[in-house]
């Protein structure tokens, strides 16, 4: 009888060691999951400001001479051919595109 009263309370005492561990981890989970959540919301909050720059730098670019000039230059069908040989991997293309981007501009 002494030894299943011994057996049984060693039993509650790595019972109560296992439930305190788990306590230990999901409090340090818990702590984890807070601090994820908030690099969430001010990722997304950084996000949203790269989004609106990077519109306001599109648009400034669109509207400016050089972006009127580069967009008709795209338009064109000999550089429309040339930006696909070049980014199809045709060294000469590449290289020729590049001359020309250097002397367009």
């Amino acid at each position: 009888m002494i030894k299943n009263r011994e057996s049984a309370q060693l039993s509650r005492e790595r019972r109560k060691i296992y439930q305190e561990t788990l306590e230990r981890a999901f409090a340090t989970e818990s702590t984890r999951n807070a601090e994820l959540k908030q690099q969430i919301i001010e990722l997304e909050a950084e996000n949203k400001v790269l989004q609106r720059e990077f519109l306001e730098f599109k648009t400034l670019i669109e509207n400016s001479n050089l972006g009127k000039a580069f967009s008709s230059f795209a338009e064109n069908s000999a550089f429309k051919h040339m930006t696909k040989t070049a980014a199809a991997g045709d060294s000469n293309a590449q290289a020729t595109f590049a001359m020309y981007m250097l002397v367009s501009f």
